[in-house]
């Protein structure tokens, strides 16, 4: 795994490479809207949608108020479990923006997960 290291006064803060994705359904949500305000190191929420029709470990990304779309279904069970156990320790971030793709690969997402260390 790789591993990207902050600190400040208090604790160690690591962010381990957990896993990357393309967002499942950009093209059928409103990630058009918001593109243009999407770059690399671009933060997005995650929310659990356990109630989802499709996918009962369904886990939706959203910049603001805005859906993009979600973590794809071969990727989210973990997310998913620990989102809704109330464990918020996953951080996803853009990692690539890619205009001129077809919009299923056009964001690529990474997904850390924080750990602190007390110092």
């Amino acid at each position: 795994m790789k591993k990207e290291e902050q600190t400040n006064e208090h604790t160690a803060a690591k962010r381990l490479h957990y896993k990357s994705m393309f967002i499942a359904g950009f093209k059928y949500y409103e990630g058009a809207f918001v593109f243009k305000d999407l770059s690399v190191g671009t933060r997005l929420q995650m929310i659990a949608d356990p109630r989802n029709q499709y996918d009962d470990n369904a886990v939706e990304l959203h910049f603001k108020n805005t859906k993009l779309g979600f973590i794809p279904r071969s990727q989210n069970y973990s997310i998913s479990k620990l989102l809704i156990a109330g464990h918020d320790v996953f951080e996803a971030v853009v990692q690539q923006v890619s205009p001129d793709e077809n919009p299923d690969k056009q964001i690529r997402v990474g997904i850390y997960i924080s750990v602190e260390e007390k110092v």
